[in-house]
């Protein structure tokens, strides 16, 4: 989506598929977390919701210099 969003190129978006299968993948762990009781929605104080945000951006920023791994292509992917 970026390298698109990048180049103004909507011949690059990805596949419809890709998106259903995110969607999927997410209601199903939804859904199970619900069924074993494991969901729990609990507030966060803004420091922490900083200092996840910023992990979450320095893991995504890692994982595009990566070009290579599990976790880099997963990343990529969403």
């Amino acid at each position: 989506m970026s390298l698109s969003i990048w180049h103004g190129d909507n011949e690059k978006w990805p596949e419809a598929k890709r998106f259903v299968l995110v969607a999927v993948l997410i209601l199903g762990m939804f859904v199970a977390a619900k069924l074993t009781g494991s969901f729990l929605l609990r507030g966060m104080a803004f420091r922490s919701v900083a200092k996840h945000l910023t992990a979450g951006c320095l893991m995504g920023g890692g994982a595009m210099m990566a070009k290579g791994g599990n976790d880099s292509q997963l990343l990529v992917a969403i």
